[in-house]
């Protein structure tokens, strides 16, 4: 979308899930911006279903969605991915290596501190695209199965359309 000053603004909802710590500052990086592309309104999540009711109530050109806890802290407040941030423009993969199911168990507590990343059997790092080529295994993204491989999954620098 190129916008300039002679430009008419889309008009824009935002959804923020308040609960989120990730949405929150994605919210504050984006509202220092936001009115030079879009007139908006902002609505704050209340409940679970409340940004889907929000969603479809709305009558906007654009529909932004600022939450994701599940980003860096899952249910129960394990830390999966302790150096994932939101705003930037990579990914991180957490590879585990193989390991004996009882130390999987013994070292399995260390996702609520974050510090499993540090331990051998865990590589962490950063990627704008992965490649699984090993074909037939099942892939779930976010606890949602979506297919099988070979896949690849990719940082894009394009805005997600949602229809």
């Amino acid at each position: 979308m190129i916008l300039n000053k002679n430009s008419i603004r889309p008009k824009a909802t935002i959804i923020v899930n308040p609960a989120s710590r990730s949405g929150l500052k994605v919210y504050r990086q984006l509202s220092n911006c936001i009115d030079r592309y879009f007139k908006h309104e902002v609505f704050f999540t209340k409940n679970r279903g409340h940004a889907i009711e929000l969603a479809h109530s709305s009558v906007s050109d654009v529909i932004i969605v600022c939450g994701g806890d599940g980003t860096t802290n899952y249910a129960g407040g394990m830390k999966v991915s302790p150096h994932s941030d939101p705003l930037s423009n990579r990914a991180r993969m957490l590879l585990l290596k193989w390991m004996k199911k009882i130390i999987f168990l013994m070292l399995f507590p260390r996702v609520y501190s974050g510090t499993h990343v540090n331990v051998r059997y865990v590589e962490d790092m950063d990627a704008r695209r992965i490649d699984i080529l090993t074909p037939g295994l099942p892939v779930d993204v976010e606890g949602e199965y979506v297919g099988i491989t070979p896949c690849t999954f990719m940082i894009s620098d394009e805005y997600i359309r949602f229809v």
